[in-house]
């Protein structure tokens, strides 16, 4: 089984909100909001069997199987803090003094547990809603991801020249409900 990465995820100035309680109520409905986001996408990969061959097609590809498809979050942050790191779901603890930091993995989050117990609501808002536009604008296209779970998938980069960046990824997983995400105009999506 292979997974074959989407050539076009979806881009689009805006900012991450993890646990929303409220989408009707004000930025950030309830939730945490993760520090500055760079750069924002969610990819779409789909997962395929290897191709099916047949001798009396000299082995040439003739069909194979739609294994279904992975959403995949990822966000580079700016301005970040060790709350955005805990907001994000990565199990770690806040440090001490006046600069942040941050312990991990944080002694509450013990190893093996599943991966849907690191879950957690993460919500796409499209900058001009955030900034106070409407709900209910059609051209501001948001997403949820109803169980996100988080990955740390590259380090944590610090330079002496400017703050660092925290890359961080997400993968979604049904929640309860088997709900995975829901892609459309703000006001479209509910909890």
């Amino acid at each position: 089984m292979s997974t074959t990465p989407s050539t076009k995820a979806v881009r689009a100035p805006g900012r991450l909100v993890v646990g929303p309680t409220n989408l009707a109520g004000a930025y950030p409905y309830g939730g945490s909001v993760l520090g500055t986001a760079q750069l924002v996408t969610l990819d779409i990969g789909e997962r395929e069997s290897p191709p099916f061959r047949a001798e009396e097609l000299a082995g040439q590809a003739f069909d194979g199987l739609y294994m279904g498809a992975d959403l995949f979050a990822t966000a580079t942050l700016t301005q970040w803090t060790e709350d955005t790191v805990n907001a994000a779901g990565l199990r770690s603890s806040a440090g001490t003094g006046t600069v942040p930091a941050v312990t991990y993995p944080h002694a509450s989050a013990p190893a093996p547990v599943l991966q849907s117990s690191r879950g957690v609501v993460l919500l796409f808002v499209p900058e001009a809603i955030a900034a106070g536009g409407s709900n209910t604008d059609e051209k501001g296209l948001a997403w949820i991801l109803y169980r996100a779970r988080p990955m740390l998938t590259k380090p944590i980069v610090f330079t002496g020249f400017r703050g660092p960046s925290l890359f961080v990824a997400w993968e979604a997983l049904p929640n309860d409900s088997g709900a995975v995400a829901k892609i459309a105009s703000f006001g479209d999506l509910s909890l």
